[in-house]
């Protein structure tokens, strides 16, 4: 049993479900019931049901399971009970090139953590998606990631040397412009976080590297929820540094949106910003 976020459970059975027995919200008790169950959907593999809770469990938890037939017509045993715990587990995104960071390799890979990866087609892509963000144990979450407005495209001179993070997450980032560079110009970067848990907020901590300039690229990071907030980083010279946003809860429909802008130091002829790596923490 998975629980990604609180709000939403994954359960996991051994043989494939009948959809009507399965999908009924009723046949599934959290914590002897203390816990309502909104809805219940049966998934594409025919095996996963993911509860969707009108409150959030936290801790220790059970789930009884009633009614729920396999494809084969036999009925669970009544009352058979599964217990769990929850535990978030943050996000890491990677924005940059082909080389993205992949879980459980070495250098300049992250051998301990799963990470999404945002590549520059996707980014460049007016509407482009990144379904079921996964956090950093492999686990599904149901967050989506959208392209709002575009990227103009990868900047592969980012640092190596970084304490942070993998090399193949600093080594590249997504850039954008306000002024005129490779025939694009006004390219102000955002997208959206869809599917989040609008009992939590959200922590985000950004991250970009481009080094050996002299100049100042200072990116602002706008997050647009419930409630907004921002921060910045100059991306010129970084290794270690980073901008941190904290707190913002999800709008009504379950999204927070994310902008980049050129910070009010940003002296670059281009105005560049930059995001090269996003860890998104819920609380």
């Amino acid at each position: 049993m998975q629980a990604p976020t609180g709000s939403l459970l994954r359960l996991l059975f051994d043989e494939l479900l009948d959809p009507n027995s399965a999908a009924i919200a009723g046949n599934y008790r959290v914590n002897a019931g203390a816990v309502p169950v909104a809805a219940a959907l049966l998934e594409p593999d025919g095996r996963t049901v993911a509860l969707t809770l009108a409150a959030r469990v936290t801790g220790a938890f059970t789930v009884s399971i009633s009614g729920v037939r396999d494809l084969a017509g036999n009925m669970i045993a009544a009352g058979t009970t599964v217990a769990g715990t929850v535990r978030v587990q943050a996000l890491l995104i990677d924005f940059g090139a082909a080389a993205t960071t992949t879980a459980n390799g070495p250098a300049p890979d992250d051998p301990d953590r799963f990470w999404n990866n945002v590549t520059d087609s996707l980014g460049a892509t007016v509407g482009g998606q990144l379904p079921d963000l996964v956090t950093t144990d492999n686990t599904p979450t149901g967050t989506g990631l959208v392209i709002v407005s575009r990227f103009n495209g990868a900047n592969t001179n980012g640092t190596l040397a970084s304490a942070l993070l993998p090399p193949d997450a600093t080594r590249d980032s997504l850039f954008g412009n306000t002024d005129t560079f490779s025939g694009l110009s006004n390219v102000r970067l955002s997208f959206k976080l869809t599917g989040l848990d609008r009992l939590r907020t959200y922590d985000f901590t950004f991250y970009a590297s481009r080094p050996v300039v002299g100049d100042n690229r200072e990116t602002g990071y706008m997050d647009f929820g419930a409630n907004a907030d921002a921060a910045t980083l100059n991306a010129a010279g970084n290794i270690d540094q980073v901008a941190v946003v904290t707190g913002i809860a999800p709008d009504s429909a379950g999204e927070i949106t994310i902008r980049l802008a050129p910070g009010a130091a940003n002296n670059n002829a281009n105005h560049f910003t930059y995001l090269g790596a996003l860890k998104i923490e819920p609380r």
